[in-house]
C-alpha cells in the first residue's frame, strides 16, 4: 500500500513550477536494478544462465565487437560476473571516457574500444563498480529477446509492476520529456542516456520505483514477480561482492539501490520490517548548498513514528 508521497522543492525553478508526485527525473544507477531484473526473469525462462559467457564463440555477444582477439580472462567472463561487479578492469576508474560520451555516444563503438584497450587483469575474485558491465548486459538483453532494450522492460517487466511511466531520458534539454524535470545544478546532460541506458539512462517518479519495489519485497501482497530463491539471489552477496547480489545492494531482509550524478540524485530501499521507499532529487548533494542525502531523507521518513494514513494499492 502506498502511505505517503509529496513533492518538496522545484521541478523547474527557473520558471516556479512547484515539484509533484507527478514529476519524473534520471534515477541514474537505480537503473541497473530494473536491467538486473530483466537478466533475472530471462533466466527463470530459461532464456539464458547465469554461467553463460558474454564474448566469444560461445557467448551472447561473440565475437561482434572489436578488432582484435579477446584474452582468456575476457572469454571467461560470465552474466554473473557483470551482475556482481567482479570484473577487473572495465571499473568506474574511467567512467567518463567510457560512459561519459569521450569516446563518442555509439555503444557498439564504445564497446569495441573497451574491448580492444581495456585490459582485463581478473574476473571474479573482487569487487570493482562498473557501469560499463551492466551497460554489456543490455546488450545481452537485446540479443536474447531480439527486442529493443528499453521496448522490452516496459513491455515486460514494468507492464508486470503496474509500471507505465518509466522511459530513457533524452539528452539535452530539447528532448525533455513530459513531467520530467528541469535539472537543478550542476548538468544532467553529461551523461549520454542512451549510451548508457541500462546502467542510468530510466527517469521515473518515485511512485513508479515504489510500483517496482513492492514486487522485489519477498511479501506477498502484491506477489513478487521473480521467485523467493530468485530474489534470494538478488539480494544476496558473494566471497567477491559481499554486498552486492544481482542487482541490489545490502543483505536478504535489507537491501536497494542509490544512483547519482551531476544534477539528480535517486534511492530505492527495502527495510528489515519490509517498508519500501523510494526518493528522487532534482540537484545534487555536491550542486547544492544545502547538502542532502536521499537515502538519509528515505530512511529518517521510513523509521518515523508517524500515524500513516491507510494507503492506496499500488
Amino acid at each position: 500500500m502506498l502511505v505517503y508521497a509529496k513533492g518538496y522543492g522545484m521541478a523547474d525553478a527557473a520558471n516556479g513550477e512547484a515539484m509533484t508526485v507527478k514529476h519524473r527525473a534520471r534515477i541514474a544507477s537505480c537503473s541497473k536494478t530494473f536491467t538486473a531484473a530483466a537478466i533475472v526473469q530471462l533466466q527463470e525462462q530459461g532464456v539464458l544462465n547465469f554461467t553463460d559467457n558474454v564474448f566469444g564463440d560461445n557467448g551472447w555477444l561473440g565475437n561482434t565487437y572489436g578488432t582484435l582477439s579477446y584474452s582468456t580472462n575476457q572469454l571467461v567472463v560470465t552474466i554473473d560476473d557483470l551482475l556482481h561487479h567482479v570484473v577487473d578492469g572495465w571499473q568506474d576508474t574511467n567512467k567518463m571516457a567510457i560512459m561519459g560520451g569521450a569516446l563518442g555516444t555509439d555503444r557498439d563503438a564504445v564497446i569495441s574500444w573497451v574491448t580492444d584497450n581495456l585490459t582485463v587483469a581478473s574476473v571474479g575474485s573482487s569487487f570493482h563498480y562498473s557501469n560499463f558491465g551492466y551497460c554489456l548486459l543490455g546488450q545481452i538483453i537485446q540479443v536474447a529477446t531480439g527486442q529493443d532494450y528499453e521496448s522490452y522492460l516496459q513491455n515486460n517487466l514494468m507492464a508486470q509492476c503496474g509500471i507505465t511511466s518509466m522511459a530513457v531520458g533524452g539528452e539535452t534539454l530539447a528532448e525533455r520529456l513530459p513531467d520530467e524535470v528541469v535539472y537543478t545544478g550542476g548538468s544532467a546532460y553529461n551523461i549520454p542516456t542512451r549510451l548508457g541506458a541500462a546502467n542510468g539512462g530510466w527517469i521515473a517518479t518515485p511512485t513508479d520505483l515504489l510500483r517496482f519495489m513492492v514486487r522485489f519485497d519477498g511479501l506477498a501482497n502484491p506477489p513478487d514477480v521473480i521467485s523467493a530463491a530468485s530474489l534470494a539471489g538478488m539480494t544476496t552477496g558473494t566471497t567477491a561482492s559481499p554486498s552486492y547480489g544481482r542487482g541490489f545492494g545490502g543483505g536478504p531482509n535489507a537491501y536497494g539501490h542509490a544512483g547519482g550524478f551531476s544534477g539528480t540524485e535517486s534511492v530505492i530501499s527495502r527495510q528489515p520490517d519490509g517498508t519500501c521507499y523510494a526518493v528522487i532529487a532534482n540537484g545534487d548533494s555536491n550542486a547544492n548548498s544545502d547538502a542532502f542525502n536521499v537515502d538519509s531523507i528515505g530512511f529518517q521518513m521510513a523509521a518515523a513514528d508517524v500515524d500513516w494514513p491507510a494507503g492506496t494499492p499500488l
